[in-house]
């Protein structure tokens, strides 16, 4: 996927999480993460397991969901990326690598 293209769609996602948080009181269920759709096709933003996902033709992970004090050290770089634990599911995973930060959006 085109990097601008994948970009708009990401924005686009995080716009949706805002909106839905807004109408739900601040948060989301995980069923609207798991069956959310966008120009038609459906596009899960979260894995059944676990609050991030790595969508077929994005170039990085997508991260939605965030707990205060979990057991993930992240923190946003001056990049785009936002690296992730490895310890946690190990540095082999592909979500291990690298997660990407939409500059602007929480």
């Amino acid at each position: 996927m085109d990097s601008a293209v994948e970009a708009a769609l990401r924005a686009r996602i995080i716009q949706w999480v805002h909106e839905r948080a807004d109408l739900n009181g601040g948060f989301l269920h995980r069923d609207e993460l798991l069956t959310f759709s966008i120009d038609g096709g459906k596009l899960p933003v979260i894995d059944f397991s676990r609050g991030i996902r790595n969508p077929k033709n994005f170039s990085s992970t997508l991260s939605i969901v965030s707990v205060a004090n979990g057991p993930y050290d992240d923190a946003e770089s001056d990049s785009s990326t936002m690296p992730i634990a490895p310890a946690i599911r190990g540095p082999e995973t592909t979500e291990s690598s690298a997660m990407r930060w939409i500059p602007g959006c929480p």
